[in-house]
């Protein structure tokens, strides 16, 4: 097991940017299925406001997509507390620098996003067209999402009130205050309303995050958790001999719009003593038991129509 006590800085940033990717990944989920039933004008609106969280992924660790930002140990290095955002003038002299911190611009974004959720909901959860199309369309009953494995939102679109951040809480999520909603027919509509609904809590969970980030370390100074620094490699590569000292580490974590992912981290059990090998990383998603699914969901109704 990795044993080694995680910064609280470091935890926050996880959670902060974890519940970022659920909302990305619920907008992707709502905003094609959207667009595939017929509806263009709500696409556009959730698009706009996840280009605004990929630039919040760009600031923070440099790439807009997969940033793996946080890593063992920590996180790859702290936010930027203030940036150059705007410059007004032309004259040297007369010209007015506005400095903007990544936090401060979150929790502006999601002081308004919830104003966007309105607007989407007010076009189409009500819309007669949606709900001919989406209720009693894709019914995935309780008994066949646990006898197929689902999680996440198939889990609790199907009436079983299932969050890993409640029953097996990870990053201290039992600290936090949010809701875990929970559908009853387990079709299109009910997953819908579920995502909706998650997105909402996400922002409540962000908001917290910003309100108790402390100050501090980014990453913990267990040398066999965190690789060294790039002037200790560049002194000897020696540096590196002690680090990652790992036997076997497993986790789970709901992030993905529709699934629970599981990791393993280990050793090959092959290593002779004495020997040094690197930890392999095994990666299991729950998206496979839930396409499995599909045939049998796609009796009520047309492909087209269903969304998981």
């Amino acid at each position: 097991m990795i044993l080694t006590q995680t910064p609280i800085k470091c935890i926050l940033f996880a959670v902060l940017f974890g519940e970022l990717t659920r909302i990305l990944n619920h907008i992707m989920g709502i905003g094609t299925h959207i667009l595939d039933v017929g509806g263009i004008t709500p696409f556009f609106w959730l698009f706009e406001e996840r280009e605004k969280m990929m630039e919040f992924y760009e600031r923070a660790s440099g790439a807009r997509m997969h940033a793996a930002y946080v890593r063992p140990g920590g996180v790859h290095q702290d936010i930027p507390i203030g940036e150059i955002i705007e410059v007004v003038g032309i004259n040297v002299v007369s010209t007015k620098i506005r400095f903007s911190g990544l936090l401060d611009d979150i929790y502006e974004f999601i002081s308004k996003f919830s104003e966007r959720l309105d607007e989407v909901e007010d076009l189409v959860t009500d819309n007669r067209l949606w709900k001919q199309r989406t209720i009693d369309v894709g019914v995935i009953s309780a008994e066949d999402a646990l006898n197929f494995g689902c999680s996440g939102v198939m889990l609790r679109g199907s009436g079983i009130k299932w969050d890993l951040r409640k029953t097996q809480p990870y990053d201290g999520y039992e600290k936090y205050d949010f809701d875990v909603p929970v559908g009853v027919n387990g079709d299109c509509y009910d997953r819908y309303l579920i995502r909706m609904q998650e997105m909402r809590q996400s922002l409540r969970i962000i908001e917290q995050c910003l309100n108790n980030m402390p100050e501090g370390e980014v990453r913990t100074d267990d040398a066999k958790c965190v690789p060294p620094t790039r002037a200790e490699m560049k002194v000897g590569i020696l540096s590196l001999g002690l680090r990652f000292d790992v036997k076997c580490c497993f986790c789970r974590l709901q992030w993905r719009p529709s699934s629970t992912t599981s990791n393993c981290l280990r050793k090959d059990s092959r290593c002779q003593p004495g020997r040094r090998t690197p930890p392999s990383r095994h990666p299991r998603a729950s998206s496979g038991s839930t396409w499995s699914r599909t045939e049998r969901a796609s009796r009520t109704g047309k492909l087209i129509n269903i969304e998981f």
